[in-house]
């Protein structure tokens, strides 16, 4: 019989698939009953899972490094003398110049990353033990790069994070890290089908450790999780009214009309913003763009017709509602948040309106008792005192609360420096956390009915704080000491230049000591040994653990010691055997009774003392002096007081106009009959400005007017300073179509920097969109000089920098190679709401250049920042070497070779 092709194929697949028989049966062998025959088992089954509809991250890393590094060094990577991590071969045998290793050169190496796709690097051939002993902990400091490769199956929009890195880059777009590793900075990228790379910029005291993840197509509006600010119920009634949630853009067009509305909740949305502050419909939303989202809740039941609060039953607890976020041209996205409920004898966490308009926290707890409140007796009583407590690196502040035990006649105030990690207490924390005293229950904020009679008084406050927060602690009342009843810092270093010293920064090599002062003295405004005399007539008692090995106790010893030569009742309280923090640390027996004996009164008013400060935009005043301007900006000012009976006697150093009398130190002090400055005699019936010209002199009116085009408290700088109010930022719009996307990427890219390390909100808007100047009391970031730029070249007539086209000129020097970037502070004309607004502009001759200006961007604390930064091209490996010119500019805004060098 034949058979058909068909079968007869069949058969031989058929055969081709049966085992074979086994000619010595094993013992996993079982019985064909086919082929009458032992055969092997079969295979275990294998199920095939589905692949994510996300790109997979890396699960091999190509290292680079360790490269040398100084703290908080801007620049300095030296890769770019090679072209930089994309200009040089990826892999292989080429090694690179490192003085951590041994032979000085190090080279390429594969990682794989650990099983949940996170990386873990160490460098076990780098000898550190040796490294450290020699240069301390700036000595194991390091950077490198880690790069890896994912596959992206279908083109479309994804969102990605990198825990633990400040940056990253998937291809050439950078895109902001999750620096805290807290896990809400999600932003999308937008990729194509195929093969990709993640580039991270790794680095820090030995080891390093990161992960990377991606997540699937988002929705056009997306809340990036775990970022809620919320405030408590506290005894069944909202304890503040004001909350965020943090929405992204993750589309590529912008987003409109966005609005908010309230699902399943026994409030309502607020319709006035009362005296808090301007607030109204959220502002657009750019491409990419992250932005926490303001809502105001109404906590009466009827707002027009009655005081009466709404309640929470506490079987409703935690109490949970639904926000609705309504935009044009897209869907509904709600958004579910949770309160929590609290009682008196707890913490509680209460928020309010931050300086930039964004919703800030602080933890409390409230008096048990009630509190005086005489604001119109002599002294003038606000209420209780205030135990403000800064919080230490990585704490949150709701946390740093249940440290202490409530007290009877005393508040318990822990805010946020913004963020755990924050800003070392210094610029937006600093005003921040001063900020919160004033959020506290008072006669005209609708509070809880539980914290009814317990008013707080933020002109009487008792400093305290850990770690961090105990710099923070002895930042804050050297600062503001016409408000500080005691010092009481825990574990604090006195600065971070000693902390983590800057000596092995990469760039001093290439620098002279002049270029050094300037850059430093950008960063010494917040040297607490500095301003130490300040601290006369304060209580200060420093906590610090014997054996702590995070800040060790050499800075508070150093600290008392300094202070116990100016005459400062100062103690060291150091503890045997303890390390950087336990149990007891911030309120034992010793530290409450220390609380105790100084709460109760007033800030101290020391008959003889001296004012020492070195930029007054962070100095309020000592002994009812406030200082305006200096004679040299950033040249220290000191003034030494002596009370002779009716007579103040002043004698001054580098002071130009100051102010005596009013703020804190009005509240419990009168003014001297007579007031004696450098030999010129005054009468005083009221709080006074005093102006220098050959001698002093009363301003007159014209001389006032005169100081307010000139730099003063609100724009003394640096650069910094543009960030420590409400501030727009403004994208040019004049160039190419590249370079107009260009601008918009970087401006995207400083809101979303602001938004993670600040929780800050700001508005990203066109320049065509800055019509009238005077309808607007922000200040202004510009990203793009006035050849690219409208609002720069509209506000060009007042900068200290002159631009011809793409060059520019500063003093007498022309900037006009390839490559070169300017960043620098400016002022915004008269006409404008406010008085002390200030504008950021950054520009460059090229391209090139002015990409270059965002590595100085002002982010971050502790960075050598000035003025105004001229940056060439060499500036990425040489890092201050590569600097043209740096400095500040003197009270009229001009250029001025004593506070500046060029080159």
């Amino acid at each position: 019989m034949s058979l058909s092709p068909f079968r007869l194929a069949f058969m031989v697949a058929f055969l081709f698939l049966l085992p074979l028989c086994l000619e010595v049966k094993s013992d996993d062998a079982v019985w064909n009953p086919i082929q009458r025959c032992y055969v092997s088992p079969p295979p275990p089954v294998v199920e095939v899972l589905p692949l994510p509809p996300y790109p997979i991250p890396p699960t091999t890393w190509d290292i680079l490094g360790p490269f040398p590094l100084g703290a908080r060094e801007l620049g300095a990577d030296p890769l770019e003398a090679y072209g930089g991590i994309e200009g040089i071969p990826r892999g292989g045998d080429l090694t690179y110049p490192s003085e951590l290793a041994d032979g000085g050169r190090v080279g390429w190496r594969e990682v794989d990353a650990n099983e949940n796709g996170s990386l873990s690097l160490s460098f076990p051939e780098i000898r550190w033990e040796p490294l450290e002993e020699a240069h301390g902990t700036a000595g194991i400091l390091f950077q490198g790069w880690a790069l890896g490769d994912f596959t992206v199956r279908e083109n479309g929009t994804y969102l990605a994070r990198c825990l633990s890195t400040g940056s990253f880059f998937v291809d050439h777009i950078r895109v902001p890290g999750d620096r805290y590793g807290d896990g809400y900075a999600w932003f999308p990228v937008h990729l194509t089908a195929g093969t990709h790379t993640i580039r991270v910029k790794i680095g820090g005291l030995t080891t390093d450790h990161f992960h990377c993840s991606f997540k699937e197509p988002p929705p056009p509006l997306f809340v990036l999780p775990g970022d809620d600010t919320l405030p408590d119920i506290l005894e069944g009634e909202l304890v503040s009214d004001w909350l965020s949630i943090p929405l992204l853009n993750t589309t590529d067009r912008w987003i409109r009309g966005i609005q908010v509305s309230l699902e399943d909740a026994p409030f309502s949305l607020a319709s006035t913003c009362e005296i808090l502050g301007r607030c109204g419909p959220a502002p657009d939303l750019a491409p990419g763009q992250a932005f926490p989202l303001v809502v105001r809740l109404n906590r009466l039941v009827d707002e027009a017709l009655s005081r009466e609060r709404i309640t929470v039953d506490e079987s409703s607890c935690p109490l949970t509602f639904t926000i609705v976020v309504h935009a044009q041209e897209i869907s509904p996205l709600r958004h579910s948040v949770k309160l929590r409920c609290r009682t008196l004898d707890q913490s509680f966490k209460f928020t309010f309106l931050g300086y930039d308009r964004s919703v800030q926290y602080a933890g409390a707890r409230a008096p048990l008792g009630s509190c005086p409140y005489d604001p119109n007796g002599f002294p003038e009583v606000w209420g209780c005192p205030v135990l403000l407590s800064t919080h230490g690196a990585g704490v949150r502040a709701e946390n740093k609360a249940d440290v202490y035990r409530s007290r009877d006649d005393l508040w318990v105030l822990t805010p946020t420096g913004r963020r755990r990690f924050g800003y070392d207490w210094e610029g937006p924390g600093r005003l921040t956390a001063l900020q919160a005293p004033y959020a506290l229950p008072s006669p005209i904020l609708n509070r809880a009915t539980a914290l009814d009679g317990k008013k707080g008084d933020p002109h009487r406050i008792l400093f305290a704080g850990h770690s961090m927060g105990g710099h923070g602690a002895m930042s804050l009342s050297l600062r503001y000491p016409d408000r500080a009843l005691l010092a009481a810092p825990a574990a604090g270093w006195i600065k971070f230049q000693h902390y983590l010293p800057y000596f092995l920064r990469l760039g001093d090599s290439f620098v002279d000591p002049t270029l050094r002062g300037i850059l430093e003295s950008a960063i010494s405004e917040h040297d607490n040994d500095l301003y130490a005399t300040n601290m006369v007539g304060i209580p200060f008692l420093g906590r610090t653990g014997g054996d702590d090995d995070n800040v060790p106790p050499w800075h508070l010893r150093r600290m008392v010691r300094i202070l116990e030569g100016f005459g400062v009742d100062a103690t060291l309280s150091e503890i045997p055997g303890k390390g950087h923090w336990w149990t007891g640390v911030a309120d034992d027996e010793e530290m409450s009774d220390f609380f105790s004996r100084f709460q109760n009164g007033f800030p101290p008013s020391p008959p003889s003392f001296t004012l020492t400060l070195l930029n007054p935009a962070s100095m309020e005043s000592k002994g009812g002096v406030s200082v305006n301007q200096l004679i040299i900006p950033y040249r220290v000012g000191r003034i030494h007081a002596n009370q002779v009976g009716p007579l103040l006697d002043l004698s001054t150093e580098n002071i130009r106009t100051m102010t005596f009398g009013g703020g804190s130190w009005s509240t419990h002090n009168r003014l001297p009959r007579e007031i004696q400055i450098d030999g010129d005699l005054f009468h005083m019936t009221s709080p006074t400005t005093f102006c220098h010209v050959q001698s002093w002199e009363i301003c007159t009116q014209a001389q006032m007017e005169e100081r307010k085009t000139q730099r003063g408290k609100g724009r003394y700088g640096p650069a910094r300073q543009v960030l420590e109010r409400p501030f727009l930022i403004v994208y040019g719009t004049m160039g190419t179509t590249e370079e107009t996307r260009s601008r918009l990427t970087q401006a995207v890219w400083l809101a979303n920097d602001w938004y993670l390390r600040s929780r800050g909100q700001t508005s990203v808007q066109p320049d065509t969109a800055i019509q009238d100047i005077s309808q607007w009391d922000e200040n202004f970031i510009l990203v793009g000089g006035p050849s690219t730029n409208s609002l720069s070249a509209r506000l060009s007539p007042s900068f200290p920098v002159l631009f011809k086209g793409r060059h520019f000129i500063v003093g007498d020097r022309l900037f006009n190679t390839p490559q070169t970037g300017i960043q620098f502070l400016a002022p915004i004309p008269q006409g404008a709401k406010g008085e002390s607004q200030l504008a950021l502009v950054l520009a460059g001759t090229d391209e090139e250049g002015f990409r270059k200006t965002f590595q100085v961007f002002p982010s971050a604390s502790g960075t050598t920042i000035p003025d105004y930064l001229v940056l060439g091209s060499d500036f990425g490996w040489l890092g201050a070497g590569g600097l043209l010119g740096a400095g500040f500019w003197d009270n009229d805004w001009s250029y001025n070779p004593i506070m500046g060098t060029l080159r």
